[in-house]
């Protein structure tokens, strides 16, 4: 009849073989040490923008004798449209990212897509955030992806007015790289490491007990 496992037996294992746990440990800080310290350094630039007010066409059933002014004054939501859907689908889209290629000699469109982040904030603000190993390689695609709306525009024919968008900040190139979260990484690592030499510390008690009863 087998015996049953108490936590005091698992106790006693990390007591037996603490040096596993030690070892991984180490190891793995270690590792982790020499990938932050070899890592080349990142920066990243911004541009912001503003998509324009397009009006809408719509039949509206007021009084014959209002005049335009009166009916965009009364009805203004169904007189304009924010087109920053569609303009964030150009930025994001493959023929914007092969233009990126192409003008700063890149070699890959999954590199590109994951350096670059595009979102709109409550305020209706488009942000461009391009990060690059150089600071002026960052400003300037993040600014390339503003300056070639009015291309992609023009080439399909959206019919977004010119320019497509305004620029509200032009991107900066950083003075100085991001910032590298040494401590969470160390204490993230340290953690993992722990957890995965319990397994393997039970394991290798496992497949010893097991050895003995055969």
């Amino acid at each position: 009849m087998n015996e049953e496992v108490t936590i005091i037996d698992y106790f006693r294992v990390i007591k037996n073989k603490w040096w596993v746990l030690v070892l991984i440990f180490v190891i793995a800080e270690i590792t982790n040490v020499f990938i932050i310290s070899t890592r080349p350094e990142i920066y990243e630039s911004t541009a912001s923008v503003l998509s324009p007010m397009i009006p809408i066409e719509t039949v509206i059933l007021v009084p014959s004798d209002f005049s335009k002014v009166h009916k965009e004054e009364i009805l203004p939501s169904l007189y304009v449209k924010e087109p920053a859907s569609q303009i964030i689908a150009m930025l994001k889209s493959r023929r914007m990212k092969e233009d990126v290629m192409e003008k700063f000699e890149l070699d890959a469109v999954k590199k590109l897509h994951k350096s670059t982040t595009i979102h709109r904030t409550k305020e209706g603000t488009i942000l461009i955030t391009v990060r690059a190993m150089n600071p002026e390689l960052a400003a300037n695609i993040a600014d390339f992806y503003v300056l070639n709306l009015d291309k992609i525009n023009e080439e399909l024919k959206v019919g977004f007015p010119k320019p497509v968008v305004t620029l509200l900040d032009s991107a900066i190139p950083a003075d100085r790289p991001l910032k590298v979260r040494i401590k969470l990484q160390l204490l993230t690592t340290g953690f993992l490491s722990i957890f995965v030499g319990l397994l393997l510390l039970f394991f290798i008690n496992y497949i010893e007990e097991l050895r003995k009863t055969v």
